[in-house]
């Protein structure tokens, strides 16, 4: 079996064992998005896929002579949330590793297609199947660990599916017994999937779904998710934003036709900022954490709990953010803007489907270089990064991590989607998710209340 993956799309081609020296036979040619793996079990070809949108993959079969997806037959149908990672096939059964409710699994195939869930008495744990094992064999061999156990070497019996364990290796002074293993599902009814319909109104300052493609309202359950460390998502909820049609609106209004418009009053780095922070907040500040991380004599615990807090401050930031936007409902510059005369404005960049006030982009920015200011000590961290899609290449060097926030925020008025006071409100709501983070959640043991640097 010959395997070729670029990491979106794979090939595979087979060349017969009683024939080495004849041209590999393609199975499926290469496609976007198309990802299948090739093995064999009692003259059957073996089909590990996500064709046809099975995006936990699905396990299908066909003739070896007849190997393209036309011929290919369900044997394991798909299941939304059974991810099916790998086959491990014998001469009478078939081994199946699959992830179910956030756990790895072993499921047990015979022939006659009857199945069994192989069992293990640990709440968690993970599992170490080694590859190409014996075709005969009567039994599965895998290793199993838990936080509580080193790996132990195990056995599944290929008849009746019985586990067996080889006895644990001898650690001086270890006793697993003092150690207590719970599975928690804590953040299981967080909110995330709750249904919530935004109905806009046609009122001055009212958000409503923007030009040019109209896509309604998004994460509108996203302020009533439980979040991480705040003890509640109106916590740090901003004061409300600039009366609609007010004067102190219209500047604002006037402020982001001229510089976040196309064509506008903006230079060509003040354009390239806009374009440089637009990727999804998340990926651009974890690659700023670690360019931060890499160099300083941070052990492994250390840096867990950087990563840790960096992410739990842009979560709740995330939840701050969206309470306030749709506790105001504030409208997008475009809205404003066209509602003032200039009918066929638009912003430079895309503006997300969700309410201005605040800028949860600004949020997030704040709250992340908060945290990593406070863990560090100091806010003089000098860096450079490359931005990532939608507008990847771009290279950019600050002096400290205030300012790449500050940047951060003011790129969302240069690009057109955000007034100056969603970015004012969500670089003050950043700052105080961020500090509060750091302040009460994974504190060092009896380490007091570091004041800010």
């Amino acid at each position: 079996v010959l395997r070729s993956y670029d990491g979106a799309q794979s090939e595979v081609r087979l060349v017969p064992m009683d024939a080495p020296e004849s041209a590999p036979i393609l199975v499926e040619p290469r496609a976007p998005g198309l990802n299948y793996d090739v093995d064999d079990w009692n003259g059957r070809l073996l089909i590990l896929t996500d064709a046809g949108g099975a995006a936990d993959f699905k396990l299908m079969q066909a003739d070896p002579a007849a190997p393209g997806m036309a011929h290919w037959q369900p044997l394991v149908e798909h299941e939304p949330g059974r991810l099916i990672t790998a086959v491990h096939p014998f001469a009478d059964a078939l081994v199946r590793e699959e992830w179910r409710d956030a756990r790895p699994c072993l499921v047990l195939m015979r022939r006659d297609g009857s199945e069994q869930l192989l069992a293990f008495d640990e709440p968690a744990y993970a599992l170490r199947v080694p590859p190409q094992q014996d075709w005969t064999a009567d039994a599965l061999v895998f290793g199993l660990q838990s936080p509580r156990l080193p790996e132990v070497a195990c056995g599944a019996s290929l008849g009746d599916g019985m586990v067996t364990r080889a006895p644990l290796p001898a650690v001086p002074g270890f006793d697993p017994q003092r150690y207590e293993l719970r599975r928690l599902s804590a953040r299981a009814d967080d909110g995330a999937s709750r249904a919530v319909v935004y109905t806009p109104r046609d009122t001055p300052g009212d958000y409503r779904p923007t030009p040019p493609d109209l896509t309604p309202a998004m994460f509108v359950q996203w302020g009533g998710i439980t979040p991480f460390s705040l003890e509640a998502a109106a916590q740090f909820r901003p004061v409300p934003p600039p009366v609609p049609e007010s004067s102190a609106a219209r500047l604002e209004a006037d402020e982001i036709r001229d510089v976040g418009g196309e064509p506008s009053q903006r230079s060509a780095e003040q354009s390239e900022i806009a374009r440089f922070w637009y990727e999804n907040s998340t990926q651009g500040w974890n690659r700023i954490a670690r360019a931060v991380v890499q160099g300083r004599e941070m052990d492994l615990w250390d840096q867990a709990r950087f990563y840790a807090l960096v992410n739990v401050a842009m979560a709740d930031g995330f939840i701050a953010g969206f309470e306030a936007k749709y506790h105001y409902r504030y409208w997008r510059p475009v809205t404003a803007i066209r509602a003032s005369g200039r009918g066929d404005w638009l912003s430079y960049l895309p503006t997300p489907p969700v309410p201005d006030y605040p800028s949860t982009h600004t949020v997030l920015g704040a709250a992340a270089a908060t945290t990593m200011a406070r863990l560090l000590g100091t806010d003089l961290v000098p860096f450079s990064m490359t931005s990532g899609a939608p507008y990847p290449g771009i290279t950019r060097t600050f002096w400290c991590l205030s300012e790449a926030a500050h940047e951060n925020g003011a790129s969302r008025m240069l690009a057109g989607i955000h007034f100056a006071s969603a970015v004012r409100a969500g670089y003050q709501q950043g700052e105080q998710v961020g500090q509060w983070a750091v302040d009460n959640l994974l504190r060092p043991v009896g380490a007091p209340v570091d004041s800010q640097p």
